[in-house]
């Protein structure tokens, strides 16, 4: 049975990383001090000889440290550690996440002196020693990761093979959203399409109050069998594209579908290639906005 101690400097990134190893059946325990390391391997002991005859592979332990442990409180749990490398030493892994507060490469290989003089403060370099420590301590299954150098996305993916758990095949989350070129294109998007092909309903004067959720509006967007084609090709060229960006770590996906002035045509067309996406994934959670809601002549309509 393997067992994972995750250090980290960033709570929100050591979170996510448990959300996913839960979402893969890893069994996750929280520590806040060196007692509850000792009763994780204790644990894991235990569980290590009910499961050995079990067909079934043991899900993989993981230990997460909190970010408030204290100085004093790393020192006592390498101290824990070690003495438990007897049993271990073969299946614990230790997972250092550094940010830019901790000197690039730190954790990861021997520090000179000069590395020493920039430590920005004295605390640093203790908790750099002790790192160093563990480092020594554990020699083998320790790895550092830098999280300034790679994306959330990228993170993910080399934690997945580092701990050889699979990758989702598709994004898990889809957020559709209509937008107006004329106020901007969404940053945050992973693609954007262009419903401006689209006869524009505005022009009818009966229907330029309403908007692309409005049956007059969709009626008369009907008309015009192209339209329906194209959300179709949208569809499957995002279904077609969806296993390399799951292959890339990619968990959500944001589409933004963007005409004149995000009211009828992008409206209509971003709600059809929702219907598409529910329909192809069932257990993925789909969301759909309009960005420029607040602007239609009726926005809570």
């Amino acid at each position: 049975m393997n067992s994972v101690l995750l250090f980290s400097t960033y709570p929100s990134v050591a979170q996510g990383i448990v959300n996913d190893w839960r979402e893969q059946g890893m069994t996750v325990d929280a520590a806040e001090h060196a007692e509850d390391v000792a009763r994780f391997f204790d644990k894991r002991a235990s569980e290590s000889e009910v499961d050995r005859g079990a067909e079934k592979p043991v899900p993989t332990n993981v230990l997460v440290l909190p970010e408030t442990i204290s100085l004093q409180g790393m020192k006592e749990i390498v101290s824990v550690v070690s003495s438990q490398l007897p049993l271990s030493k073969d299946s614990l892994k230790i997972l250092l996440l550094s940010g830019p507060s901790v000197l690039p490469g730190i954790w990861a290989k021997g520090i000179s002196e000069e590395e020493h003089e920039q430590a920005t403060s004295e605390t640093t370099r203790e908790v750099v020693q002790v790192a160093q420590e563990l480092k020594q301590t554990i020699k083998k299954g320790y790895y550092s990761i830098q999280l300034g150098t790679l994306s959330p996305d990228e993170l993910r993916v080399k934690l997945a093979i580092l701990f050889n758990y699979p990758q989702p095949k598709v994004p898990v989350s889809f957020t559709v959203e209509s937008f107006g070129f004329k106020y901007g294109v969404p940053k945050d998007a992973n693609w954007v399409l262009d419903a401006r092909f689209v006869p524009n309903p505005y022009y009818a004067p009966e229907l330029r109050e309403l908007t692309g959720k409005d049956k007059p509006v969709q009626d008369y967007i009907d008309e015009y069998p192209s339209v329906t084609k194209v959300v179709h090709y949208w569809a499957a060229m995002l279904e077609e594209s969806l296993p390399d960006y799951a292959a890339q770590g990619k968990r959500d996906f944001r589409v933004s579908v963007g005409c004149t002035g995000g009211q009828h045509r992008s409206v209509y067309t971003a709600i059809q290639l929702v219907e598409h996406l529910k329909k192809r994934f069932p257990e993925a959670n789909v969301t759909l906005l309009h960005r420029e809601q607040e602007r239609w002549p009726n926005p809570l309509k």
